[in-house]
């Protein structure tokens, strides 16, 4: 059996495609899954560390969102040298780097201690994430990489399925050698990754033609199939650095992606605290409730990721995920009088919008060749970071003024419909040229 490409005439067979997914995707998920906990558990810590601390909610919002500001400055650049000395040596660096400031935030001991090493963290990890999606780029085709991408993204889902739990278990054990349970799940939960990133460079190979676990026919099938495919892309192509900056279907991307970022990396981070609000129930209790929208998130963003390879179509998804996103928001916030059906609300926006990823990065990825690969895939992350941020920091300021989380979950709604516009506008045009079909027009 062979699977046909969405640009006509490359073809992989059946047999490199598995390899390239049992071999990449399993690894690079777990990896991606360690990130996400090392980041998102501060959401659990919050539950303890804000009032032991004297931290106000302005406070935690911003010392969470200063994270993305780290972030933004960083991804570009990570990814640039990701692109120039391959994935292997810089996850490497990546991980044991970000391990270790990650274990350091059980210092935290005053505001400006926290809002340094929330920084620290995300200047250390900037790479990862952006650097798995270009690695992914430069070795699955466009008929495989939604579903490539997709799997890729569940880690994230599966890092709160698995990590709310565990962070909410960890929170309930006793004070032990002078530190408090929240600083311990930070060590705890950080050692897996400095441990891994010592090794993980003998588990990754930095360009298919240099892959020992393909045969000969099946590397020079992979490097041919990839090379037919960037030729062929059509007008929409965009190779150079530089060029990225002057395509403007690239900067509405970047501000769909803010609104995206918004939805997807806001909401873990007060997810806790929002529960506790509708419902007064102990760590553990919290973190099972957390893990019910990630755990429907990942079977989704599975079979969307699938449906979207299929159908050579990726706009849809993103539009319809923004759309649920959207109207979950909106309801939890008008139902609060009824924290059950407002908590219900929230739960299928969540698990609703989080699939959308996948897609979107196919999408984006599929006229990003080379350089602008890693300048744009850069790029858009660090649109993701600005609507993190933002989301992150406005919705500490509305709790604390309004004393609830209504205004800011009608804020959230209205990001996530503006993003969807903006998908729609982009998409109009690109998906037909991708898909080799000639568009109404195209610049």
């Amino acid at each position: 059996m062979a699977i046909q490409s969405d640009v006509a005439g490359a073809v992989l067979s059946s047999a490199v495609v598995s390899k390239l997914f049992w071999r990449i995707i399993p690894l690079l998920f777990l990896l991606v899954m360690l990130n996400y906990i090392d980041r998102s558990n501060l959401g659990f810590a919050a539950l303890q560390m804000n009032s032991q601390l004297g931290f106000t909610p302005a406070v935690y919002g911003t010392g969470a969102s200063i994270f993305f500001i780290g972030y933004l400055c960083s991804q570009i650049p990570a990814n640039l040298l990701t692109h120039k000395f391959g994935a292997r040596r810089m996850i490497s660096w990546i991980m044991v780097a970000w391990g270790l400031v990650a274990a350091a935030m059980a210092l935290i001991s005053d505001a400006k201690s926290f809002y340094i090493l929330r920084f620290l963290l995300a200047v250390a990890e900037a790479g990862m994430i952006p650097g798995a999606t270009l690695y992914i780029s430069q070795w699955f085709p466009q008929s495989e990489r939604g579903r490539a991408i997709g799997t890729l993204y569940t880690a994230t889902a599966a890092a709160v399925m698995i990590g709310g739990p565990l962070s909410g278990a960890l929170l309930e054990l006793p004070a032990w050698l002078g530190l408090q349970p929240w600083q311990w799940m930070f060590i705890i939960e950080a050692a897996p990754t400095i441990i891994l990133g010592l090794f993980i460079g003998r588990l990754l190979t930095d360009d298919p033609s240099r892959a020992s676990w393909l045969d000969e026919r099946e590397c020079t099938e992979l490097v041919t199939t990839l090379a037919h495919e960037r030729r062929n892309v059509g007008t929409l192509n965009v190779t150079g650095g530089t060029a990225v900056l002057a395509n403007w279907r690239v900067w509405i991307l970047f501000i769909t992606y803010i609104c995206i970022g918004a939805q997807f990396l806001s909401m873990v981070l007060w997810l806790p605290q929002i529960i506790r609000h509708l419902q007064n129930l102990r760590p553990f209790e919290i973190g099972l409730i957390s893990a019910i929208p990630y755990l429907i998130s990942v079977v989704l963003m599975y079979y969307v990721g699938q449906h979207s390879d299929r159908t050579g179509t990726r706009s849809p998804y993103v539009i319809a995920g923004l759309i649920i996103g959207a109207a979950g928001c909106a309801a939890s916030a008008y139902l609060t009088a009824s924290p059950m059906l407002s908590l219900i609300a929230l739960i299928v926006g969540i698990s609703g919008c989080n699939p959308l990823v996948g897609p979107f990065w196919s999408f984006a990825t599929g006229f990003l060749q080379g350089r602008a690969a890693a300048v744009g895939i850069g790029l858009l992350s660090s649109g993701g970071s600005i609507g993190g941020f933002l989301a992150t920091y406005l919705l500490g300021v509305f709790r604390q003024q309004f004393g609830s989380f209504d205004v800011g979950l009608y804020f959230m709604a209205g990001i996530a419909l503006i993003g969807a516009l903006l998908m729609w506008l982009v998409a109009r045009n690109q998906e037909a040229t991708l898909l080799g079909r000639a568009p109404a027009s195209a610049s």
